[in-house]
């Protein structure tokens, strides 16, 4: 099982962010061991360790070689990765052509879930909302974990937001409030709804929503940057500096990030 070992040790070495050490292991693999059934994954890691050493020609040359194997849960994989790489190097219109090609092929939930998540952000990031708010709500038809399904809530809330749709934003962020599965990030959508009260000029609303907030979680990122918002209400809305600077401070003291 030595394979299974040093694949297992690339894998840590690669998720603690020491990307080196990864590359290393997984070569040993590949070098002591060439006809281990691991080798098809132990190359797609290879690929990603590259990616982390900033190796984005080679990394981009193996991915693409994965992704003609015969292996399909891994050529999905390098092919999944092949179009997050061209996003993380700026190549939006490569990325989003090399997610489309996989959108009816993947069959594995959690892979579906990373497409659509990653289809959306490269949306987003060309300012292209209608298909990024397309793509946010297919990663709700996946069955996401609960952090992905959380996150994919916001970003179609800032989408609408973007689309000057702030009956919509407003509705997708008090829904997320009410959701039992999504208690913890309830702080943090109170300050999302207080944001579109303040963006569409319901003052009183937004100011009793952050100050729920800051009664409500005492000490938090949350609370200060409640008072933060706030203070930007005593600014630019009441144009009251004293009060501005008196809440600015109160912030920092709230917490010091």
């Amino acid at each position: 099982w030595v394979d299974d070992s040093l694949l297992m040790i690339g894998k840590s070495y690669y998720w603690r962010g020491e990307h080196r050490d990864a590359l290393q292991k997984v070569d040993e693999l590949l070098g002591n061991f060439p006809e281990s059934e691991l080798r098809t994954e132990a190359i797609y890691w290879k690929a990603i360790a590259l990616w982390g050493n900033d190796k984005i020609s080679s990394s981009r040359e193996l991915l693409e070689q994965i992704g003609q194997s015969g292996n399909r849960l891994y050529a999905w994989q390098a092919r999944l990765a092949l179009a997050e790489l061209e996003q993380s190097q700026g190549n939006g219109q490569l990325a989003v052509r090399n997610y489309l090609s996989l959108v009816d092929e993947v069959e594995d939930g959690e892979l579906k879930t990373r497409l659509f998540k990653g289809l959306g952000e490269t949306y987003f990031t060309q300012k292209d909302y209608p298909n990024a708010l397309n793509a946010y709500q297919m990663v709700l038809s996946t069955g996401p974990d609960d952090l992905s399904g959380y996150q994919a809530r916001v970003r179609i809330g800032e989408t609408q937001e973007l689309m000057d749709d702030y009956e919509g934003a407003m509705q997708t962020y008090q829904l997320l409030e009410k959701a039992k599965r999504f208690r913890r990030f309830q702080p943090r959508v109170q300050l999302m709804i207080a944001n579109v009260y303040r963006g569409t000029g319901q003052i009183d609303k937004a100011q009793a929503t952050y100050e729920k907030v800051i009664k409500e979680n005492p000490r938090t990122e949350e609370s200060a940057e409640a008072y933060y918002q706030i203070a930007l209400i005593e600014h630019q809305v009441r144009r009251n500096n004293e009060k501005t600077m008196e809440l600015l401070a109160t912030a920092r003291k709230e917490r010091s990030t």
